[in-house]
């Protein structure tokens, strides 16, 4: 590698001045030694602040974990060329490898045109933009007279948001951040995007793996049949073979130091908050806001969430009793007229009858007489035991005794102290993993007992008003049936 070529790239590096000697000497011969080719692009890539890593500092300015072992002190670590880059894994390299051939073969199957002008644009603006931030957005798409961002994504597992019941997750507003932090890029150069999507290629490991290795292997040969066979696969849109569209919300409206603001107001501030701590060593997050005295209004909505929780836990208590002892009742009938439930025409549930050997009286009946009891056992291959089948205190003292527990035992849980106490030590706040729940006990108080009592009470006979509810829906019904019959002309010609 050019030492001239390093020089002129760690000359952009605007926090130079906070960088120590020993660990840039340090970086660059860890980064020389398993990623050479990309070393001046590692370099670059300390500059500012890019798509990948703000949804880290987004989610910790909101008092969250960030999803990938990322932190904003690895971040600053990295960017203080402290911190080496870690290797590629391999899912995250076979992303690397198959973007391009993701990308010609979405124009291949839906069409348009691939806007390189767009790329090449933001590629070639070698200056941050908004003061800390960078970053060369995937694909530019033209389709149906509309500028589409587009970011590729090559998961392990891949699935949509609204598998999650419309709830995006750590993971997914990161995606979600980093297209939006292209898009601001992109629009400060004059290329704002009509739509920003993320396209995430859903196909068999094993076939990623093998489209990998002929990109490596196969050269512009491997390329040009990987793409033709995705266009071929990919165009059948079926779950497990397909590209995943995933829309990316315009307004995002996130809390920010206690302050509600969109999230493409709050990813310029957020960067050049945390791009100043590297070059003045300040704290980038701001002190949380202080716990505010709980609000009349807030009390009353939380008042009214207890009440409303006190009556369906009454109203769950008195169904759960009612059901135990309604199966209760026609298990008794059945079994009384020996009556195979699932020969029933029954409308709300489907009756299964089975047949089971009550073991313990049995053999208790049996050792009464002359039986060897050890000839019931069933017999155990030993090619399939399992461990529920062990004596485990049997096999402790055994393994013990052969000096063999040790190469046995699980890997030990974490210790909590030992964790926290290496987090401090490299400069982390273990504060920033500690995840929050609320749980909600029934009170035992004699007021609440009371209360509880009098909601059982009022419960008493709900089944029959569902009753009453559902005949005056059913007759309802009826009625409006009969004036739709009266209303057609061959009613009415009648």
């Amino acid at each position: 590698m050019n030492v001239e070529q390093i020089k002129k790239a760690y000359a952009t590096i605007l926090h130079a001045s906070n960088i120590k000697a020993q660990d840039l000497k340090s970086w660059l011969s860890a980064v020389s030694e398993h990623d050479p080719k990309r070393l001046i692009w590692h370099i670059e890539r300390n500059r500012g602040i890019g798509g990948s890593e703000i949804g880290t500092l987004l989610l910790e300015a909101q008092g969250k974990t960030p999803p990938f072992g990322k932190t904003s002190q690895s971040l600053a670590a990295e960017k203080l060329f402290k911190l080496a880059p870690q290797r590629a894994l391999p899912h995250m390299l076979r992303g690397i490898v198959l973007e391009n051939a993701i990308k010609e073969s979405i124009v291949n199957i839906y069409g348009g045109v691939r806007d390189y002008q767009a790329e090449t644009t933001i590629s070639n603006h070698n200056e941050l933009v908004n003061g800390s931030m960078q970053g060369n957005p995937d694909f530019y798409w033209s389709y149906e007279k509309k500028r589409i961002l587009l970011d590729i994504k090559v998961p392990i597992n891949a699935e949509s948001s609204n598998n999650n019941g419309g709830k995006v997750s750590d993971k997914e507003f990161s995606y979600q951040a980093q297209v939006h932090h292209y898009d601001i890029i992109g629009e400060q150069l004059g290329i704002k995007a009509d739509k920003l999507m993320i396209a995430q290629l859903d196909a068999p490991q094993a076939l990623l793996e093998c489209w990998t290795n002929m990109l490596f292997k196969q050269g512009k040969e491997g390329y040009k049949s990987v793409v033709d066979q995705m266009s071929i696969l990919l165009a059948q849109e079926a779950p497990g073979m397909q590209i995943n569209f995933i829309e990316v919300p315009e307004k995002i409206d996130i809390d920010i130091y206690g302050t509600t603001m969109d999230i493409r107001e709050a990813i310029p501030k957020i960067s050049n908050d945390f791009f100043s701590y590297l070059q003045t060593g300040e704290p980038w997050i701001q002190d949380q806001v202080e716990q505010k005295p709980i609000t009349p209004e807030t009390r009353l909505a939380l008042q009214r969430h207890d009440a409303t929780l006190g009556k369906l836990r009454a109203i769950n208590e008195y169904t759960s009793q009612r059901i135990a002892l309604e199966q209760e009742a026609m298990s008794g009938v059945l079994a009384h007229e020996n009556i195979d439930g699932s020969q029933l025409d029954t409308r709300y549930f489907k009756i299964a009858t089975t047949q089971t050997l009550d073991l313990d009286s049995a053999v208790s009946t049996a050792s009464r007489y002359a039986v060897d009891l050890s000839q019931l056992k069933k017999e155990m291959p030993r090619d399939s035991i399992k461990a529920n089948d062990l004596d485990i205190s049997k096999v402790v003292q055994t393994l013990g005794d052969l000096n063999l527990l040790d190469d046995c035992l699980k890997s030990p849980k974490w210790d909590e102290n030992k964790v926290k106490d290496t987090l401090i030590a490299v400069g982390e706040d273990p504060n920033k993993f500690i995840d929050i729940n609320y749980q909600f006990r029934k009170s035992t108080t004699k007021a609440a007992k009371q209360d509880y009592n009098l909601l059982q009470n009022l419960t008493d006979g709900v089944e029959e008003f569902l009753e009453v509810q559902q005949l005056r829906i059913q007759h309802e019904q009826e009625i409006q049936s009969q004036a739709e019959m009266d209303s057609t002309p061959e009613m009415k010609a009648g």
